[in-house]
């Protein structure tokens, strides 16, 4: 069975990647020429070069013997509206398209969206697989119309769409970002509730969505299963790392000015971005996933402490924190 992923040699991407190759899967991994293959270069995978948002390309990457399609390319951060819609919702048409065009017999197609794509409730409400959409961000929208591109095929092909709360794990810098404040012995935080899931059980979630028989579409909700608040998650983070903090609380009213002035001072720091503040002044973000746990059998395995003290330690071990 040939397996082709989008995004393969990125932060979620390799991690599964490795998962599969391990399990003997034939892996097909579309890259890009100036990718940075350090995670998957050793790999016993097939690396095939080529943009999701070239038609073109696409069309030759897919012309045989691909069973499963794992789109997990994505844009999380982008200066303008069209930076997110070309990579999150033009290239999903391409890939539709790509298949039709060399008619493709796709056993399963699997994209990873997120809850974004749903927006979030109030505090102390959940975030289901039938709550209604109601993005706040560009990122959420345009996660929100790559899903509705791909429902549309659920009948010519099994579609299942895997919903990511915040993952964190080795080799992730979006929320690296958030953790080199501590360096500075600041500690920021603000109201609001997540959910958030280890990349590990994110794998594990996969390999499940790959190996069971779903009803097309299936929808489903991902994370560790807990609630956590900001305050508790940088509690956590500061004994694992050892550091005597400072407590900041970001008024959420001043998270747009605080976003613009990190933003300029520091411009990796992408978990405060302007778009993403759209999302942070939401009170909730935890999504229910009873229904994974269900259909899926996706049992977490990783507690918030575990998987930060693996993800922290990574950072320091690689020098990235």
């Amino acid at each position: 069975m040939k397996i082709f992923v989008t995004g393969a040699n990125g932060f979620i991407g390799s991690h599964i990647v490795e998962k599969l190759a391990a399990k003997g899967y034939n892996v097909k991994a579309l890259v890009r020429k100036n990718s940075n293959l350090q995670w998957i270069k050793n790999l016993p995978i097939e690396i095939s070069y080529g943009e999701i948002t070239n038609f073109a390309s696409l069309c030759e990457n897919l012309k045989k013997d691909v069973d499963i399609i794992l789109h997990i390319a994505g844009a999380t951060k982008g200066r303008t509206y069209n930076d997110y819609f070309n990579v999150n919702v033009a290239s999903m048409k391409n890939l539709i398209d790509a298949i039709k065009f060399n008619n493709l017999r796709i056993k399963k197609f699997i994209y990873f969206s997120s809850i974004a794509a749903v927006g979030g409730v109030k505090f102390n409400r959940c975030i289901t697989e039938d709550t209604i959409p109601n993005p706040v961000s560009w990122y959420g929208e345009t996660k929100r119309k790559g899903e509705e591109l791909i429902l549309k095929c659920s009948k010519q092909f099994p579609v299942v769409i895997l919903r990511l709360s915040a993952v964190y794990g080795p080799r992730d810098r979006d929320l690296l970002s958030y953790f080199k404040f501590f360096k500075y012995r600041l500690r920021l935080y603000w109201d609001g509730q997540i959910s958030l899931c280890f990349v590990k059980d994110v794998v594990d979630a996969t390999i499940l969505a790959i190996e069971t028989d779903l009803p097309s579409p299936s929808i489903f909700n991902i994370s560790d299963g807990n609630c956590y608040t900001i305050s508790e998650v940088s509690k956590v983070a500061e004994i694992i790392l050892g550091y005597k903090t400072i407590p900041v609380k970001i008024p959420l009213k001043f998270l747009d000015l605080t976003a613009k002035i990190i933003h300029n001072l520091f411009s990796d720091m992408s978990i405060i971005s302007p778009d993403k503040v759209k999302e942070l002044k939401e009170p909730c973000w935890v999504c229910d996933i009873s229904k994974a746990r269900r259909e899926l059998n996706f049992n977490p395995k990783y507690s918030i402490i575990a998987g930060l003290k693996e993800t922290l330690n990574w950072y320091r071990e690689v020098h990235w924190l």
